[in-house]
């Protein structure tokens, strides 16, 4: 499988979370974290599976196990200190060697981190992203990273394509 870093941008109720869950249903990992400052609105029908905790509990990277393939979700970080911005930094940079993709949420894909946003290999859109972010996004990034949600048909495992 392909190192997948994954940016989903989109306001608050336009299917982020809906996102990776229909993702994490059709993709088969060993070990799902799920670290958010919103720990206690986080969706009561997440699977078993899922290990949620909050975004300021984040552990080293060297703590997981690298033979177990994990998917590690950051949600709604970007409002958080330079030190935490910075352990997800980290986590994006050394995905492929330590055996992890990561999927990263945010409103605004400009309130995403650079450095994060440059480790991203896919980028998926709701359709309320705004005028200018669209014009920017698709200014700096090639048209096959990036994604409507809406326009996603085929999740699998050599990543996500349309």
């Amino acid at each position: 499988m392909e190192k997948i870093n994954l940016a989903i941008i989109g306001y608050a109720g336009t299917g982020k979370s809906n996102t990776y869950m229909n993702y994490i249903i059709k993709t088969d990992y060993d070990e799902i974290y799920l670290y958010t400052p919103h720990v206690n609105e986080t969706l009561n029908k997440l699977t078993d599976k899922i290990i949620i905790d909050d975004i300021n509990n984040i552990p080293e990277l060297d703590s997981f196990n690298m033979k177990k393939r994990k998917l590690i979700i950051f949600d709604e970080f970007c409002d958080c200190d330079r030190s935490i911005i910075n352990k997800i930094l980290n986590y994006a940079i050394c995905s492929r060697i330590k055996n992890f993709h990561c999927i990263f949420t945010s409103f605004n894909l400009y309130n995403l981190p650079y450095n994060i946003r440059q480790q991203c290999n896919y980028i998926l859109y709701t359709d309320k992203i705004n005028k200018k972010d669209l014009r920017l996004l698709k200014f700096q990034y090639d048209e096959k990273l990036i994604n409507n949600i809406n326009e996603l048909c085929i999740v699998n495992g050599s990543g996500i394509i349309n």
